[in-house]
């Protein structure tokens, strides 16, 4: 006999002294109801209604923050605008009080204190329109918009913290302060 032949006859013998071992079908084990670390199913709707979700919350946010940006830029916008308004009104504030001057100084009614008086009017009207308004000074002493420079004693026709004298008039324009009026204060 040949190598090969023998090979495979001891090959067969060894296996048939050898017991076929049967194969055993693995356990399983019913749920008990208790929580196992079993991966559930995945469910693809219920995934994609996730994700959907997440998405939707993701916009809606970046919307709102969108918007938010959008509001401070307008208002930022409008404060600039505002304070260079302001800045242009202080500006001219000089003018308008050499025009009062100018009509305070002249005597008689000329046409030149007259064309003065229109130049002012119209001045004072153009002001106005850009929010303009004097600082009264017939209320209380109000440090917030009168700036005293001078004290007198009270008396009865000017009790304590009530304005005697108006040095310079104040304005104010957009809600803010321009310019303070100077004024005399009875103490």
């Amino acid at each position: 006999m040949t190598k090969k032949k023998k090979a495979a006859e001891e090959a067969e013998e060894i296996l048939k002294e050898q017991e076929p071992v049967p194969q055993e079908e693995p356990e399983t084990e019913e749920p008990t109801g208790e929580s196992e670390a079993a991966e559930p199913e995945r469910d693809p709707i219920a995934e994609a209604e996730a994700k959907a979700a997440e998405y939707l919350s993701h916009a809606q946010r970046l919307q709102a923050e969108f918007d938010n940006y959008r509001k401070r830029n307008v208002s930022a916008m409008a404060d600039s605008r505002d304070e260079g308004t302001r800045q242009a009104l202080a500006a001219m504030l000089p003018v308008l009080d050499n025009l009062e001057r100018a009509l305070a100084a002249e005597a008689e009614d000329t046409p030149f204190k007259q064309g003065v008086d229109m130049i002012l009017r119209q001045m004072q009207d153009a002001m106005a329109g850009l929010g303009l308004e004097a600082v009264d000074t017939g209320i209380p002493f109000d440090p917030n918009v009168h700036h005293a420079v001078m004290q007198c004693e009270a008396d009865d026709e000017h009790p304590a913290g009530t304005i005697v004298n108006v040095f310079q008039k104040g304005y104010t324009a957009r809600g803010r302060v321009i310019r303070a009026a100077m004024v005399q204060v009875a103490q």
